[in-house]
């Protein structure tokens, strides 16, 4: 009898199983969308079946085959007690919203195994068929076990559901753990490429298999799947994979193919690794890689690098130096492919197959003589292939070059075959001029080019990449400052989007012998890591064609000054010289948590009224975590010589480590650039390391200096405040006060309030507050004006006050300077109740 209902138990866990589908243990937690074929895992999601025992979901996964959608997944059953466990005893159903239960039934590999030893665990794999409209999450996992005195011999242990926060499967450059024959071999998709033409796409993935187990690990039976959010699925050419064995600990990355059509062109797709099941002929789906979306790659752009793997091995390649022979209505070309394995061991390089593709979409072959004495690719060592053609004339302009192994298959999709494509390589102009570091581009013209400096500067939601070009004219006559512009090559891959530029000393000419100063911007992501970076300078014609005029490979990002206490920051663009001092540095502290505040001393240096440079600024903790800092601006001319004073601040978040953190700071674009909604972007940013950046607490209440003010407060009377013969409304404070505006300054910038507190020194402490404005306002607020000998009185209403306080021996008055909402503790002091202070 127990058995029978164990065998029925079995088949319904069987399909239970199938519905999850976590692709690493429970604690990585990665589930998969609607959508999406998937493969996830439950999140802390087990199921105690006795003391010691417990049930999970390993990994799941949606597979359509043969108009059939199938699900597989695997549950680990872990024994941590200290007897045997009968594994017939338990099994799972799976039901869908409605309640439909699939039937499951149980992988031929492990319908041997019905007991578990202690201090042990199993891996059971099941599959099912379900409905062609299921997703992962629409289904329920119930743990059941068999009892003989509950109702029909079984007892629900628990339910496990997938939760409503699922991903699309494991992203692109991510590892996640499959369980391969048992084994666990780690994946990932390292690469991707994707190629089109009017037949449909073509998808070339390079594909990480690791084996972190401690034995050999066959993959004849794994294969890979491409499949989209509708189930549409597409054959992977994955005859490498299957080939290999993997050793313990060894690591390789094999390249594949697919074709897909072009209707799939714009959307996601995920990579599905099965287990072909010889008992049921299915493909079991073992895990799953999201490709988050198939965009045909445009062609690497001139002289820039793509990084592909060859043999596992990943090497750089590209397109150098072309030459052209025009004879009659021929052309010869010559095109140096240069390769460079970056990686510490040789490689064997591998039949290669050249191309050149037109415009006009004609392929004419590149050929190269491969050299029989240097058939590998030595570490760090640059190889370069000279490859030659003949071409109608011209029809190399615009042309690519296309790569691909030997017998892939060819761009139009006509051949098939086992090689792969490397990728595709836009024609550089020949004789395209370029050089490393410290190079000089020299024009015919007269004038000629370098980089002063090339940074990734930081701005609110991006940051910019910057380029500071120094043009100087070595002609004998002076010349119009020529239109140029460049674009920037990150990492082998251009920067997509188009280069602003800016006039960093604007003039209507360039004088002989002089040199002017121009800005190449252009915003990129934030999380951009920068391995290496390449600019090339170009200028426009009159025809407003855009000419590569040089690239300057190599190029070291440059690192920000430091600034200097003694010199301060000097903004040498003409028209806007200025000086700029770091004046002061504050934290304030408010209910909404604290804000940083700074003041700059802007100084024109000019020979006329003019307004000064702009600024921008940030701050940056030790953690890498920036704050954009607003700045007050100043639209109005300054005199020669004189100087304004500025703030800027910005509420810091809760994370922000205000006890190592830095300034940084420079000048910003100039205003007419500015003007078009664009991020501001830094120029020349200096560093200035933050420190003593909490004033001494005043306690005199004399001379409390506060950004460009200085207040005393003198003869504070304290009393209650009494209206008619009795009637105590709270208590009066009556002072005197002088205020200083500091004269140094031709401007001060807005924004600061004090609040002034008083706090009885009794056990109670009943405590009250006002602010005060320091310029005129349209504020109900008392303001202060500057003078010496000012009268102010404050009222603290409160008619309950007596039975608040209950000493009248002495009170503490508090003066905090109060910015955008935060305050700062500057002076305090005790006082007599009822008398004058000294």
């Amino acid at each position: 009898m127990k058995g029978q209902i164990i065998k029925y138990g079995l088949t319904i866990a069987t399909a239970c199983a199938a519905l999850l589908q976590p692709s690493l243990l429970p604690q990585i937690g990665q589930w998969p969308q609607a959508p999406s074929a998937a493969a996830a895992t439950s999140a802390q999601a087990s199921v105690e079946l006795e003391k010691g025992t417990s049930m999970y979901v390993r990994d799941a996964g949606l597979l359509m085959q043969d108009q059939q959608l199938v699900l597989a997944f695997t549950v680990t059953i872990a024994n941590n007690s200290g007897s045997e466990l009968d594994l017939l005893d338990y099994w799972v159903t799976v039901s869908g919203k409605s309640g439909k239960v699939y039937k499951a039934i149980l992988a031929q590999t492990d319908q041997t195994k019905k007991k578990l030893s202690s201090s042990s665990s199993v891996n059971l794999t099941y599959y099912a068929t379900v409905d062609s409209g299921v997703r992962l999450r629409d289904l329920t996992l119930k743990v059941m076990a068999f009892d003989l005195s509950a109702t029909n011999f079984e007892r629900t242990l628990g339910t496990l559901t997938y939760p409503e926060e699922t991903t699309s499967g494991t992203p692109v450059f991510q590892p996640d753990v499959l369980l391969i024959n048992n084994a666990k071999v780690k994946g990932a998709i390292k690469q991707y490429f994707v190629t089109q033409d009017q037949d449909g796409m073509s998808v070339t993935i390079s594909y990480l298999v690791e084996n972190i187990g401690l034995s050999s690990v066959e993959l004849s039976n794994i294969g890979l799947a491409l499949q989209t959010e509708s189930y549409s699925v597409f054959d992977v050419d994955s005859q490498a994979l299957s080939e290999l064995t993997l050793q313990p600990k060894e690591r390789k990355i094999v390249t594949v193919q697919a074709k897909l059509p072009n209707a799939v062109v714009g959307k996601s797709i995920v990579l599905l690794p099965y287990r072909r099941d010889e008992a049921s002929g299915l493909r079991l789906p073992i895990g799953q890689f999201a490709i988050p979306l198939l965009q045909p790659a445009p062609a690497v752009t001139a002289g820039a690098i793509r990084k592909v793997y060859m043999n596992g091995v990943m090497v750089q390649t590209r397109v150098g130096r072309v030459t052209v022979r025009d004879e009659d209505e021929e052309t010869e070309i010559d095109v140096a492919f240069a390769i460079s394995n970056t990686g510490n061991e040789a490689i064997a390089l591998p039949d290669l197959e050249f191309e050149l593709q037109t415009t006009a979409g004609i392929a004419y072959p590149l050929t190269y003589a491969p050299d029989t004495d240097k058939t590998t690719l030595l570490p760090q060592i640059e190889r370069t292939l000279t490859l030659s053609g003949t071409l109608p004339a011209s029809a190399w302009t615009g042309a690519e070059v296309v790569v691909r192994t030997s017998g892939v298959a060819a761009v139009d999709g006509s051949s098939s075959g086992s090689g792969y494509l490397l990728g595709m390589y836009k024609l550089p102009a020949p004789h395209a001029q370029e050089g490393g570091v410290g190079s000089t581009y020299v024009h015919d013209s007269g004038y000629e080019v370098r980089i002063a400096s090339i940074q990734r500067t930081t701005s609110t939601d991006s940051d910019a990449l910057t380029a500071e070009l120094t043009i100087t004219n070595r002609s004998d006559a002076s010349i119009k400052p020529p239109d140029l512009s460049g674009y920037f090559v990150v990492n082998g891959v251009r920067v997509a989007g188009t280069s602003r530029t800016a006039a960093l000393d604007p003039q209507l000419d360039i004088a002989a012998g002089d040199s002017i100063r121009q800005l190449v911007y252009i915003p990129i992501p934030y999380t951009t890591e920068i391995e290496e970076v390449a600019f090339i300078l170009t200028e426009q014609s009159e025809s407003d064609e855009s000419i590569r005029r040089f690239q300057f490979n190599e190029q070291q990002l440059t690192p920000y000054s430091e600034y200097s206490e003694s010199d301060g920051y000097v903004v040498g663009a003409e028209g806007a010289r200025s000086r700029v001092q770091v004046h002061a540095t504050r934290l304030f502290e408010g209910s909404l948590g604290r804000t940083f505040y700074t003041e700059f001393e802007v100084t024109n240096e000019e020979l006329r009224a003019a307004q000064t440079a702009s600024l921008a600024a940030y701050i940056e903790d030790g953690n890498g975590q920036l704050a954009t800092l607003q700045l007050t601006s100043m639209t109005e001319k300054v005199k020669p010589g004189g100087t304004i004073l500025l703030s800027g601040w910005s509420n810091l978040s809760k994370t922000f480590d205000s006890h190592n953190y830095k300034l940084i700071f420079g000048q910003s674009l100039p205003d007419e650039l500015a003007s078009s909604g664009e991020e501001e972007v830094l120029v020349r940013p200096v560093v200035y390391n933050v420190h003593e950046q909490q004033p001494e607490l005043n306690t005199t209440l004399s001379d409390i200096a506060f950004s460009a003010y200085k207040l005393t407060l003198r003869d504070v009377v304290g009393n209650l405040h009494v209206t008619g013969a009795y009637s105590v409304e709270g208590i009066r404070l009556e002072m005197a006060y002088d205020l200083e505006v500091d004269e140094t300054y031709d401007y001060v910038a807005g924004g600061h309030k004090l609040r002034i507190e008083f706090v009885n020194q009794d056990q109670i402490g009943v405590t009250y507050a006002q602010e005060v404005e320091l310029a005129e306002t349209s504020s109900d607020a008392q303001t202060l004006v500057a003078g010496s000998d000012q009268p102010l009185e404050l009222r603290f209403s409160d008619s309950a006050v007596q039975g608040k306080i209950a000493d009248y021996d002495t009170f503490e008055i508090n003066v905090y300077d109060v910015y955008d909402g935060a305050e700062l503790l500057i002076a305090s002091k005790e006082i007599n109740w009822f008398g004058r202070s000294e």
